[in-house]
């Protein structure tokens, strides 16, 4: 699709129009990785007795790393996601495979000096392996003619909001509704692919940039944010940057708990019937 458009945008003189789609064909390294696995509870409990993440979700930050750890089925396991980040290469290509399994060395070797309370996750762990996590860049548009393009497709993004599924499920209940509406009909079909892209385009692009910027922040890539000694960095204008930092954070998340898809749905229907007057 997108290299349908740039030839299109090429025949028509829009030279920049036209590499801007090329460049959106293929995924891109985000700069980061992940590392994945999930343990037994047990296992934990044993490392630390009291672990607070054997009962309470948690998110350790440290420069160019980033944790997230809770407990899942009904306790008896540990969800484990640990990020190194390489920001200075973003956007560009990832050497080797996606996906692959790692040694606990590897991990061990990428976090080190971290606090006991961390490494006692660290040393739950049997197997795990590491995600080289790819995004896209945003589109010019999410529909070409008679095609429409849906979430990771439309707006791979990072997972520091979890919300990459959701932002496909809001995609696919948008577009159905007004693919569903009696308005639309073959010859009118190319008028809701426009709506949809209209209204979900905007929305989903800010969720995927919110949600790259928590990874910068969660990975204390805060401008003029710096660390020295436990002492020094206990130094009231670094505190005051952490909790910007914590303030930054919340507000990118706030559009998750005050706003819902229904305005939005509301808005789509009444530009796909007014279209049609």
């Amino acid at each position: 699709m997108l290299r349908d458009l740039a030839t299109k945008a090429q025949s028509e003189g829009h030279t920049q129009e036209a590499q801007e789609a090329l460049a959106g064909v293929d995924p891109v390294w985000s700069g980061l990785s992940m590392y994945r696995t999930i343990f037994p509870s047990q296992t934990l409990s044993q490392q630390l007795p009291g672990h607070r993440v054997l009962h309470d979700p948690m998110i350790y930050v440290g420069r160019n790393t980033q944790i997230t750890a809770y407990p899942i089925s009904r306790g008896t396991g540990i969800n484990f996601a640990a990020t190194r980040s390489h920001w200075e290469q973003e956007n560009t290509l990832f050497e080797g495979p996606w996906v692959q399994d790692v040694s606990r060395d590897e991990l061990l070797h990428a976090f080190d000096r971290w606090e006991p309370e961390v490494v006692a996750l660290f040393q739950s762990i049997e197997g795990l392996n590491r995600w080289a996590m790819h995004t896209v860049r945003p589109l010019r548009s999410y529909v070409s003619e008679r095609v429409a393009l849906i979430g990771d497709s439309a707006h791979a993004m990072l997972p520091y909001q979890g919300v990459g599924a959701g932002q496909a499920i809001e995609d696919a209940f948008l577009l159905a509704t007004l693919l569903g509406h009696s308005v639309t009909t073959p010859a009118t079909l190319s008028r809701a692919l426009k709506v949809y892209d209209a209204v979900r385009r905007p929305f989903s692009q800010h969720v995927l940039e919110t949600s790259r910027e928590n990874g910068q922040l969660f990975t204390l890539n805060y401008p003029g944010l710096t660390f020295g000694t436990p002492q020094e960095n206990r130094d009231a204008k670094k505190l005051q940057k952490l909790q910007d930092l914590c303030n930054r954070v919340r507000k990118n998340w706030e559009w998750c708990w005050l706003t819902t898809l229904d305005a939005d749905l509301e808005r789509a229907v009444k530009m796909l019937e007014n279209g049609s007057q």
